[in-house]
């Protein structure tokens, strides 16, 4: 994750966190049935589901509450980044938390969820091979390739010029994961997850980077 900015407008951009894709492995690769759900992304690139065994129908619903967790770290992350004070140190606190939420390869976090837990066991070792040659080859974390340097400038001072604030005020994290087609979603104010080819494309670029700095204005002016 890295961060850029203009005199004080602020976005941190990047891949996210190998728990999250290691989350939507074990998703993907064990074949679960997850509850719709808007922040779900869609299924990664490449990954193959393992031979069909076995799951139970609560490994689904288990799952989608262990992504709603990550999230709810995600989202906390971001908000100790608004203060600068305590922003590095809080942020590497949720860091570890997130880690500590996915905890390869016995999973003991899921220990009160076993047949998620079960799951993740078995599709470790797959995402052992899947992650190295993927993020290197889908995501580079770094916003200047991933996002249009010039057009994080521009919407963010669009925003501050339409909303009437200071460009400090303007402030938004988007992360980047390698799924399946042009998916973009806010999580929070200020706070989006989008797809590789979202992320290329400048016009559905500019619409998530609106949404994203847009929302942290409205949300911090409420």
């Amino acid at each position: 994750m890295q961060t850029v900015g203009v005199s004080s407008w602020r976005l941190a951009a990047g891949d996210g966190d190998a728990s999250e894709q290691m989350m939507l492995f074990v998703r993907d690769c064990a074949g679960l049935q997850v509850p719709p759900d808007p922040t779900v992304p869609p299924p990664l690139i490449d990954v193959v589901q393992r031979e069909p065994a076995e799951v139970s129908g609560h490994a689904g619903t288990q799952w989608l509450t262990w992504w709603r967790d990550a999230l709810g770290l995600e989202i906390a992350r971001h908000r100790q980044h608004e203060a600068p004070i305590v922003g590095r140190e809080g942020a590497r606190a949720r860091l570890r938390e997130l880690r500590a939420l996915c905890d390869p390869p016995l999973f003991n976090a899921l220990a009160d969820r076993p047949e998620l837990q079960a799951a993740a066991q078995d599709c470790i070792e797959g995402f052992r091979h899947w992650a190295s040659p993927t993020r290197s080859r889908l995501t580079t974390g770094r916003p200047g390739e991933l996002l249009e340097w010039a057009l994080i400038r521009q919407v963010a001072e669009d925003v501050a010029f339409d909303r009437g604030v200071s460009l400090d005020k303007v402030q938004a994290k988007i992360t980047v994961l390698p799924v399946e087609g042009t998916w973009w979603q806010r999580i929070a104010p200020g706070v989006v997850f989008c797809s590789t080819a979202a992320a290329l494309d400048r016009n559905v670029a500019h619409a998530l980077l609106r949404d994203a700095f847009d929302s942290q204005v409205r949300n911090a002016s409420e």
